[in-house]
């Protein structure tokens, strides 16, 4: 597991709620896999929203068959992707943030497991759909939520295709930032 890996794991495991990331296009796939898998060794249950990579894709990639883990997958309807796992809840499009807080709420619900975390892979992804405003919303409501069940956020951003300032907003809105190459 890489070092900045092992940095947000001990942000989640100090009691952090929300845990910003911004890390480099090279890590960014090995160090959102390696994180969730980290955690559910750890025993905790999540769910893992994603804008960037299909479910179906992520889900051979971590090991979710005997653990508490979900997906809400906002591409696979979109593209015509496989939309048949039942540890998955599609979204039309990312378009619909909406969809996606009412389908976290009720995923959130199954998870029977003291401890939680939500991955939020990647705010980048739905700054393409979605005007600052309304994605600031969303950010917003979603970790609020989550704060309120004392669930762990971890909120991931590509660097190099980040603006300043969301990145602003995103490391006021954190308990820990970390920064990658």
């Amino acid at each position: 597991m890489s070092e900045i890996s092992k940095k947000i794991v001990s942000s989640v495991k100090e009691g952090n709620l929300i845990t910003v990331c911004s890390i480099g296009i090279d890590d960014f796939e090995n160090v959102t896999k390696d994180v969730a898998n980290q955690l559910l060794k750890d025993e905790m249950g999540g769910v893992y929203i994603t804008a960037a990579t299909p479910a179906s894709i992520l889900s051979k990639e971590i090991e979710v068959e005997l653990s508490e883990f979900y997906f809400v997958d906002m591409i696979s309807q979109n593209i015509g992707g496989s939309t048949s796992d039942p540890r998955t809840s599609y979204i039309e499009s990312p378009t619909m943030l909406e969809s996606v807080i009412l389908n976290l709420d009720l995923v959130m619900r199954r998870l029977r497991t003291k401890k939680n975390f939500m991955i939020l892979d990647s705010i980048n992804n739905l700054s393409i759909h979605s005007n600052n405003k309304i994605l600031e919303e969303f950010i917003h409501v979603v970790i609020n939520k989550m704060k309120l069940k004392e669930v762990s956020c971890i909120l991931f951003t590509v660097k190099e295709q980040t603006p300043d300032e969301l990145t602003n907003i995103l490391k006021l809105l954190s308990d820990t930032f970390v920064g990658g190459e």
